[in-house]
């Protein structure tokens, strides 16, 4: 995850992006944006893999000193409490731009998308094959 965060934000440069997280309307310049499925921990691992949620993070931070601290603030665990990167928690998310296309890193592999990247949670749609207990 950190690897694709550093890819992000040295690739993409600030943008000026419209997001929309649930209910909340987000409107900011960011330098990366992050969305997982389900909630991270601090060691950037998820507790649950079947929370049924997204998690979008930002790093707005537009001078290297704050670029540094959030790099910082991941490195030591600390990025939830700090204020370099802020969450939020949604069962849909839409990223919108004035860019046609914006630099996405999926699955630790960066590449153009087209806009807006629209992202939710479909619960029961694949089937798991688990041993028997």
């Amino acid at each position: 995850v950190a690897v694709s965060i550093w890819r992000s934000v040295t690739k993409a440069g600030r943008t000026r992006l419209t997001i929309r997280a649930g209910e909340r309307a987000i409107s900011t310049r960011a330098y990366a944006v992050l969305v997982t499925s389900n909630r991270l921990g601090e060691d950037w691992r998820r507790q649950r893999l079947d929370e049924g949620v997204l998690e979008l993070h930002l790093m707005r931070a537009a001078h290297f000193a704050g670029r540094a601290k959030a790099g910082f603030e991941l490195l030591s665990g600390r990025w939830r409490e700090g204020e370099a990167i802020e969450s939020v928690a949604a069962d849909k998310i839409e990223i919108a731009s004035s860019r046609p296309r914006i630099w996405v890193a999926v699955d630790g592999e960066l590449r153009r998308e087209d806009m807006p990247l629209r992202f939710a949670v479909e619960r029961a749609k694949i089937s798991v094959l688990l041993p028997r207990q």
